[in-house]
């Protein structure tokens, strides 16, 4: 975890959506991570995979996706209020969401696959 220095690939499992009608994928993965990360690195990471012989990457529209300590997240960014209504959403103190019941009804809920291990 060195800021893409060097990279490593972990395997992930494939989710399969109980709603037919779903244009999403969904993919499992456990990586353990470092105690501690020096101030200047960061943990990114982008999702690669292969499907009928092609590859596919989705990196956060080349922004990657981000693990920061909690820490290191400014008193504003966590104490500023949400300004818009929440719609049956809401987020923890580090911005990830806690439930989407009301914005997003026809988002799958996971809790069926719970038993199948870590879900991200």
């Amino acid at each position: 975890f060195d800021t893409w220095k060097t990279f490593t690939d972990h395997p992930c499992q494939y989710v399969k959506d109980t709603y037919a009608s779903s244009d999403k994928d969904t993919f499992s993965f456990d990586v353990s991570l470092p105690e501690r990360v020096q101030a200047h690195e960061r943990i990114e990471f982008a999702v690669c995979y292969e499907c009928d012989g092609k590859v596919y990457w989705d990196s956060n529209k080349g922004l990657n996706y981000r693990i920061i300590r909690s820490e290191l997240k400014s008193a504003r960014e966590i104490s500023q209020p949400c300004s818009e209504p929440d719609f049956g959403i809401a987020f923890d103190q580090f911005g990830s969401p806690r439930y989407s019941c009301g914005l997003f009804p026809e988002w799958p809920s996971y809790s069926g696959y719970e038993k199948l291990g870590p879900y991200y």
